[in-house]
C-alpha cells in the first residue's frame, strides 16, 4: 500500500488498517510520539464507520516482550505504553456497539528466553488479561489443530478452498522469500 504511513506503534497501525488514512489521522500524533491515546480518541476513532469491526491481536507477550525493550520518553518504555493502550481499548469498545476485540496472551510460548524478560512479560500479559476479564468471555478450542477452522467457521460464511489455497501459497512464498 504506498499510502501507508510509517506506523511506531500498535494502535497505529490499528487505526490505518480499520479505518485507512482518515482513521490513521486520529491517533497520527499518539503513533509518531509512541504515547498510549486515552479512551476518547479510539472512541471517536470506531465512530467513524458503523461497519462492524474485528480486531484480532495474537502473542500479546510476545509483542510486550520486544516493545518493553524499547524507552519511550524520559520514563516509559513501549511495552507500558502498550499496556496502557489496551487498558483504554477495552474501555472504549464498551462504549461503542460495533467493535469486538479477540486476544491472545500466549505467554507460556516463549518460556525459553531470558528470566529477567519473562517475568516482566508475564506481569504485563497478566495485567492485560486482568483488563480484559471486565467483559469477556474465555473461548478454548478443544485442540490446537483446529483452531483454523473452528475461526473460519465463525469468521467467515463461505470459503472458496481453491482461492484460500492460492492464497496460502502466497503467504508461504513471501515468507520463503523473506527468510533467506
Amino acid at each position: 500500500d504506498p499510502d501507508h504511513p510509517k506506523t511506531k506503534t500498535i494502535w497505529g497501525e490499528l487505526a490505518y488498517q480499520l479505518y485507512g488514512t482518515e482513521g490513521y489521522r486520529i491517533l497520527e500524533e499518539y503513533d509518531k510520539d509512541q504515547q498510549a491515546p486515552g479512551k476518547n480518541p479510539l472512541v471517536r476513532l470506531f465512530r467513524l464507520d458503523d461497519a462492524p469491526s474485528l480486531i484480532l491481536i495474537d502473542e500479546i507477550a510476545d509483542y510486550l516482550a520486544k516493545a518493553s525493550a524499547e524507552t519511550v520518553g524520559d520514563d516509559s518504555t513501549l511495552g507500558e505504553q502498550t499496556t496502557t493502550f489496551f487498558s483504554a481499548l477495552f474501555d472504549a469498545v464498551t462504549e461503542v456497539d460495533n467493535v469486538t476485540v479477540i486476544y491472545s496472551i500466549a505467554d507460556t510460548a516463549f518460556t525459553k528466553r531470558a528470566e529477567e524478560i519473562e517475568k516482566e512479560t508475564k506481569q504485563k500479559a497478566e495485567e492485560i488479561n486482568e483488563l480484559g476479564t471486565r467483559q469477556h468471555k474465555y473461548i478454548t478450542p478443544t485442540e490446537n489443530a483446529e483452531v483454523g477452522t473452528v475461526l473460519r467457521h465463525r469468521l467467515f460464511e463461505d470459503v472458496d478452498d481453491q482461492v484460500s489455497s492460492e492464497i496460502a501459497d502466497q503467504y508461504y512464498q513471501l515468507y520463503q522469500d523473506t527468510t533467506k
